[in-house]
């Protein structure tokens, strides 16, 4: 029983030797995670709460594109009502009554935007919170919201500025009042010139960055431009070598006796007069091409110029006339 005693006694003290003995694994630490806490408080984070804004918001903006609209054709009626009024009495009084079709509301609304701040750019606000409230409704996104609002933020300021500066002060419905002193501000400072050259550089700048406008030559026109320097390039030469030709001929045909201007034929032709009057064919002999002699003398050989002339004479009973001289081409 002892050693029995001693053996179990001694195995656990064995057990623990060999446990000390193992290498231990190296416990790598497990980084936390940091839950991101959102900005926006948690009433905002629920989805029917976003949805039901959306929904609201929709409706809302089509109420303002409806009120903006009946505006521009109701505005003469309802202006005195809207500025001359006092604000409580103006929505508490049933009797002020409005020809906006959105009611006293939809007028106080348009009056506020085109008369005190944007004018017909007022349009662009209504628009874009549609499309800010059909992605909250629908989480369906019409167009990028963050380029939208820069567009819109710059069509905002150039339209209004653009109606304060083309159009007269009987139309501050389409500018605004915003438009309207920011005309008279930069009229002070630049002039009305320097207020065009503003827009026509802001126009064509914002045209370049947002839709990647290149202006350009038309290529019709340069296609134009290269083929007429092209056909003078080839031309040049040409013309050169045609006038040394016509030159080289010239002199060749003054050398070989033939006929080569417009005066030598005259005076030839003037010969042949003398000739005929006086009928002697030695001067004909003499002669630097051969014709036939009318006296029977006899004939010499043409000349190496290749041409011919015939001397048709007159009859006797006919009036006397000249005689017609015929110029064949040269025999090839």
């Amino acid at each position: 029983m002892s050693v029995k005693a001693n053996r179990f006694k001694s195995e656990p003290e064995l057990t623990s030797e060999q446990d000390t003995k193992l290498p231990k694994e190296p416990k790598t630490a497990v980084p936390k995670r940091k839950s991101k806490k959102s900005p926006l408080p948690s009433v905002f984070q629920n989805e029917n709460f976003v949805r039901i804004s959306g929904l609201f918001l929709i409706l809302f903006s089509l109420f303002l594109m409806s009120a903006f609209v009946s505006h521009l054709f109701n505005w003469r009626a309802d202006y005195d009502i809207v500025k001359d009024t006092p604000l409580g009495k103006f929505l508490l009084d049933p009797s002020l009554k409005v020809t906006n079709t959105m009611g006293k509301i939809g007028s106080l609304f348009a009056f506020v935007f085109f008369h005190n701040w944007f004018g017909i750019a007022s349009f662009i606000i209504p628009f874009y919170i549609f499309i800010v409230a059909f992605r909250m409704f629908f989480a369906v996104t019409i167009l990028p919201l963050k380029k939208t609002f820069i567009y819109s933020l710059f069509a905002l300021i150039f339209i209004s500025l653009a109606t304060g500066f083309i159009l007269s002060d009987e139309y501050l419905l389409l500018s605004g009042g915003f438009g309207y002193h920011l005309e008279r501000y930069l009229n002070s400072v630049v002039g009305s010139i320097g207020i065009g050259f503003l827009l026509l550089f802001s126009g064509i700048t914002f045209c370049m960055l947002a839709f990647k406008w290149k202006f350009q030559i038309p290529e019709k026109f340069v296609n134009l431009q290269t083929a007429n320097s092209t056909d003078s390039s080839i031309a040049s030469p040409i013309g050169n070598s045609i006038r040394e030709e016509n030159s080289d001929s010239g002199s060749l045909v003054r050398g070989s006796g033939n006929y080569g201007d417009d005066e030598n034929e005259n005076d030839d032709l003037d010969v042949l007069d003398d000739l005929e009057d006086d009928s002697d064919s030695s001067i004909v002999e003499n002669l630097p091409f051969n014709l036939p002699v009318p006296n029977g003398s006899p004939e010499k050989p043409l000349i190496s110029s290749g041409l011919e002339l015939t001397i048709e004479g007159v009859d006797d009973e006919e009036e006397e006339m000249e005689p017609e001289i015929s110029v064949l081409s040269p025999a090839k």
